[in-house]
């Protein structure tokens, strides 16, 4: 498991983006589960979009406000 976390901004500049995405696709394509925020925007949904083209797998971690 390799875990990133990173912007989930949907102001995120695209060459963060498209860096997060192909990351996300080299750790999916080498066998290695994605762990992160699980953001809809930025970084994190970048790089899950990667993980997802490389079939791989993806947890995503989410708090509990107290």
């Amino acid at each position: 498991r390799v875990c990133c976390y990173g912007s989930s901004s949907s102001l995120t500049p695209e060459r963060y983006r498209t860096e997060a995405r192909s990351l996300g696709y080299i750790l999916a394509r080498r066998g290695h589960t994605c762990v992160n925020g699980a953001g809809s925007f930025g970084c994190m949904a970048a790089m899950n979009e990667g993980a997802a083209l490389g079939n791989g797998h993806i947890v995503g971690v989410i708090h509990e406000m107290v």
